[in-house]
């Protein structure tokens, strides 16, 4: 199944690198017509292999970027159901339900569907820490404090916050030593998890 999804000499590998680049242009512009050509592209890309989870997570990162967060959790749930181990996926539906969608439906129109609920948020986390093997996904062990830290609410101690401090201990210990040949992303999440131990 991963090897379908990362062929690039077909249809679905050519809607797919389309979607990457319209996505890099409507983040650069911020022009909504570049969000629509990238979308389309990535649900192109999955219609032409119904195998590419990983279409589908990019088309779900794009819609939370623009708001449509309920076409975000549907297609990252969708994602995860084509590849069971695609742990940045169960990461991704992770942090839209502990930390990024809104905390409440608009009263006149009912939406988003998907609203903040930190328990769901933590057992996407718990998802991702099983398939990448314990103690290997730092990003989920950072993701499942944050969830944590929200379902411990006002209390100052107690079973979620110890947890939490023990997942933020597990993410530190995956910081590298040499930063020389880091991404600037591996940087900015290290800079992450030792913001919220130090809270």
């Amino acid at each position: 199944a991963r090897a379908l999804q990362r062929q690039t000499s077909d249809e679905a590998g050519h809607f797919y690198s389309e979607g990457l680049r319209f996505t890099q242009l409507a983040t650069r512009s911020k022009k909504p017509e570049f969000y629509l050509q990238a979308r389309q592209s990535f649900a192109r890309s999955w219609a032409s292999n119904p195998l590419h989870a990983q279409a589908l997570l990019e088309r779900a990162r794009l819609c939370a970027g623009w708001g449509a967060h309920d076409v975000a959790v549907r297609c990252a749930e969708q994602a995860v159901l084509c590849d069971p181990y695609l742990r940045e996926g169960y990461e991704f539906l992770g942090l839209l339900f502990a930390r990024d969608l809104p905390a409440e439906r608009d009263a006149k129109t009912h939406r988003p569907e998907n609203v903040l609920d930190a328990k769901r948020g933590k057992g996407e986390f718990d998802r991702a820490i099983k398939v990448s093997g314990e103690g290997k996904d730092a990003e989920g062990y950072y993701g499942r404090a944050l969830a944590l830290v929200k379902l411990a609410g006002d209390a100052t101690s107690g079973p979620e916050l110890e947890q939490a401090k023990k997942d933020l201990e597990q993410a530190i210990l995956q910081i590298p030593n040499d930063f020389s040949e880091a991404e600037p992303t591996q940087i900015n999440q290290a800079m992450a998890y030792l913001r919220e131990y130090a809270k």
